[in-house]
């Protein structure tokens, strides 16, 4: 008798109701990665930013990495 392999496979998957997600570690990642895009945009045409371009880049692309992974209401 041929058994199918999906039916096999699926007996041997343990399928569970709910997943527990890292939440610092993704929303760390995402704030790092804000940080270089900003870095590197507010360096993009200028050699030499002022620390408000520099904190207003950063911001923006902090915010956009954010926006993501976080859906805001």
């Amino acid at each position: 008798k041929r058994v199918c392999k999906r039916k096999i496979m699926k007996n041997k998957i343990k399928i569970s109701n709910s997943i527990k997600l890292n939440t610092y570690r993704i929303i760390t990642d995402k704030i790092e990665e804000g940080l270089h895009w900003g870095w590197s945009r507010a360096h993009k045409h200028c050699d030499n930013p002022d620390e408000d371009a520099i904190k207003e880049q950063m911001y923006n692309e902090i915010t956009n990495a954010l926006c993501e992974v976080i859906d805001f209401d």
